[in-house]
């Protein structure tokens, strides 16, 4: 058989269009097989056998385990496999490659420092559980810092916290859970909290832009929101008869609302300019923007303490539940 020189050009050139075709869709698929990592966590260690978790915020931020506490100073960088991370302001920069669920690369810093690093994704189911530790999405935390205050953190599933102490109840914060670490911002990081979860306690450390430092602890409230406050009945929801034992001897009635607002009515009037809080079984009160305090201490159906006012009044009351 006869093959002419023409059908075995146009053999070659076929030859040669399907496998450059083959070779630019396996390209492409390579390139569209490239993981996301935005949301995601990866763990590994470096070539000092240091331990690191990498967690990829979708904002770009980057926060980071490493053997010196948990951070959230950093951001990242995708392109394609390539990824880039630095920490600290760029103290340290790490440059490295993506293949499926796996990526290493190089690593410096501003010392000159060089070394390798690789890290794997992490697949732990979302928002559930963290390295066996329970996610505090959705429960309510009580404790107090080193500085006197008493705080209650709540611990929203969109990621904002909720937090309570002497001077009223903030949503201005954020929490993130990393295994058994726990990062809480305040304030737009006004104050940062970063902490260790162990069982249903937590401790950690904190500190405000004025660089001042303080400890705090807290606990899991296993009672339903604003039920009871360290085995004392909350006050939400109650009404009680008060007697102010100074001069006037007025008898009042103070309604203590859910939403922590309080109205009170005496002989002039009723009123709802006031707000209470409760710290087991103590309780703060304020009238009209502080102008009068009252704190006292709960002892079953019966309360009694102190007040002042801006006049530098002072007297004890009385209350009893209604």
């Amino acid at each position: 058989m006869k093959i002419s020189a023409r059908n075995i050009v146009i053999s070659v050139l076929l030859t040669w269009a399907v496998g450059l075709f083959i070779t630019v869709f396996a390209q492409n698929a390579g390139a569209q097989s490239v993981i996301n990592v935005s949301g995601t966590t990866w763990v590994g260690t470096d070539s000092d056998g240091d331990y690191y978790e990498y967690s990829f915020q979708a904002d770009g931020a980057l926060y980071y385990k490493s053997p010196s506490g948990f951070w959230t100073n950093g951001t990242w960088k995708q392109d394609g496999s390539s990824i880039y991370m630095e920490t600290n302001k760029k103290y340290s920069e790490y440059q490295g490659q993506i293949s499926g669920t796996h990526m290493e690369g190089n690593a410096w810093n501003i010392k000159d420092k060089h070394w390798t690093w690789v890290a794997d994704l992490r697949n732990t189911p979302p928002t559930s559980t963290y390295g066996g530790v329970p996610s505090v999405s959705g429960t309510i935390w009580s404790g107090a810092d080193s500085l006197d205050y008493h705080y209650d953190y709540e611990f929203r599933p969109d990621g904002t916290l909720r937090y309570t102490y002497e001077t009223g109840s903030f949503t201005d914060g954020t929490w993130k859970q990393d295994g058994d670490t726990i990062y809480m911002s305040m304030n737009n990081k006004y104050s940062e909290r970063l902490g260790q979860i162990t069982g249903m306690h937590m401790e950690g450390k904190a500190w405000n832009i004025k660089d001042k430092h303080w400890t705090w602890v807290a606990d899991l409230r296993n009672t339903p929101p604003a039920s009871a406050y360290g085995g004392v009945a909350s006050l939400a929801g109650t009404s009680w008869n008060v007697v102010e034992t100074d001069s006037s001897g007025d008898r009042d009635i103070f309604n203590f609302m859910p939403d922590g607002t309080l109205s009170y009515s005496y002989q002039n009037g009723s009123y709802t300019n006031g707000t209470w809080k409760q710290n087991g079984d103590s309780v703060y009160i304020e009238m009209n923007n502080k102008f009068v305090e009252y704190k006292g201490r709960i002892t079953g159906s019966h309360i009694e303490g102190t007040a002042s006012n801006v006049k530098g009044e002072n007297w004890t009351w009385t209350a009893d539940k209604r």
